[in-house]
């Protein structure tokens, strides 16, 4: 782990120095672990509380890996806000459930096999069973959120409602609208992958009565779904143009009119300019909020520039 203080830190010396500061820092990286571990053991008591079929399936695909960054983002939002942990836990709970039901149907729709280097849930038992607990999933993420305490549910409700929407219509417009246009491939990007990476947010911000910060949360994070949609388009161009797929080198090449490489180039560009915004509205949250997008955002821009440089 390195650490600085902005005038040249000496880490041989940070131990010596500030030895409490330090301590109460490991700590406090240890007991968001244990908050990290706790949503693990909630999605699995809402989704395989059993040795059944379903249950199998729904702990094989959690036990995948993955880096549960909605997770996070909701446990580290909801500390910086004041919420009690029990809440923070459900709200990431409530956000890994969407987001990993959105996987396992995804896979379906697509056809993909395999996942996160294993057999995606539909190749491994089926179509039917993928389908139902992909639904389960969607199901539980609701019983998780009714353990958010001291606010209205009824707001959580519907902005997780409305997330699911911006994820369905996004989906659909990549699987049968398939734009052409630079603005339709920014709205399904948005849909399809800002929605739920801002939903951890979204929740806290209600939770702890910030919903001025709302807006401001959607435009970082759709800002930065978008970067990371093109960085992965940029990997993949060649084979989402051979089978049909949207992919930001094709919507450049037929709307801007412009050769390969000057849509590829044109990609990279998009995708920096999308990681500064994300970045600088991030930055604004309230309570430091934003501080983890603003740290993804900076290792995607790292990532990017690397290779270029290679």
């Amino acid at each position: 782990m390195q650490v600085a203080n902005g005038a040249g830190a000496c880490p041989g010396a940070i131990g010596q120095v500030f030895p409490t500061a330090v301590v109460n820092m490991v700590m406090s990286m240890r007991s968001f672990e244990i908050l990290v571990d706790d949503v693990e053991q909630s999605m699995l008591r809402l989704t395989a509380p059993g040795d059944d079929t379903t249950s199998t399936a729904a702990s094989y695909h959690l036990s995948s890996g993955g880096r549960r960054v909605r997770c996070r983002l909701a446990l580290d939002a909801g500390r910086r806000l004041g919420l009690d942990d029990a809440s923070s836990v459900a709200i990431a709970a409530t956000c890994e459930l969407l987001h990993n039901a959105s996987l396992i149907h995804d896979d379906l729709q697509d056809g993909d096999c395999m996942r996160r280097g294993a057999q995606s849930v539909w190749a491994k038992f089926g179509k039917d069973v993928a389908l139902c607990v992909g639904d389960l999933f969607v199901s539980a993420a609701y019983a998780s959120l009714a353990g958010v305490k001291n606010t209205e549910l009824a707001p959580l409700m519907r902005a997780s409602h409305l997330a699911v929407s911006r994820v369905i219509h996004g989906q659909i417009a990549d699987l049968c609208d398939l734009p052409s246009a630079i603005d339709g491939y920014l709205e399904t990007i948005s849909g399809k992958s800002g929605a739920l990476l801002c939903l951890p947010l979204e929740l806290c911000f209600i939770a702890g009565r910030r919903n001025g910060a709302l807006d401001a949360a959607r435009h970082a994070v759709d800002a930065f779904a978008v970067a990371y949609q093109i960085s992965d388009d940029l990997g993949d161009w060649r084979a989402d143009i051979e089978n049909g797929r949207m992919n930001i080198v094709a919507v450049l090449e037929h709307n801007a009119a412009v050769g390969r490489e000057i849509a590829i180039q044109r990609a990279r560009q998009m995708a920096f300019e999308h990681l500064d915004l994300s970045e600088e509205l991030a930055l604004r949250f309230p309570e430091g909020c934003g501080r983890l997008i603003a740290n993804y955002a900076c290792e995607m821009r790292d990532a990017l520039a690397s290779k270029d440089a290679a």
